[in-house]
């Protein structure tokens, strides 16, 4: 099983969220050694986990590795302490995309017209917002959208 080339980028951008939610953390520098071993394990994890959701998929004769065969495979290789907040996102994903849907089966439904009593800002606003308290809930902070 080859490691999954993870993006440098991605990393750091990992790195700066978890910074950013740990006031303690806010201080620390990471060496390049370190952020290059980061993405060393990730790409080994994301390996690991594919492989192990993909044997979950084989067993089952299917042919689409979903979310519940990911969620297989952290508990199958015991990582229980994750498989919580990975649910959690997991929720806070559908909830965000269900909401997206609705706003584009709107949208395309009615292209003249909006919800009523609201305008097409309203709309966007209550889709930030959803977007907002889907991301406290997994714990991400990342800054408000300055809007068009």
């Amino acid at each position: 099983m080859a490691a999954v080339p993870v993006p440098a980028a991605a990393v750091k951008r990992a790195v700066g969220a978890i910074q950013d939610a740990n006031p303690r953390m806010r201080t620390v520098r990471f060496s390049s050694g370190s952020l290059k071993l980061a993405e060393t394990c990730l790409g080994e994890l994301v390996a690991l986990l594919t492989a192990e959701a993909q044997e979950r998929v084989d067993a089952q004769r299917g042919r689409t590795l979903g979310a519940e065969h990911v969620l297989g495979a952290v508990r199958g290789l015991e990582f229980d302490e994750f498989v919580r907040p990975l649910e959690d996102a997991l929720e806070s994903f559908r909830v965000v995309e269900a909401a997206e849907r609705e706003v584009k089966r709107r949208r395309k439904q009615n292209r003249d017209t909006l919800p009523e009593g609201m305008s097409e800002k309203d709309v966007e606003d209550m889709q930030n917002e959803l977007f907002s308290s889907a991301r406290q809930r997994m714990g991400f902070t990342v800054a408000k959208p300055t809007g068009h």
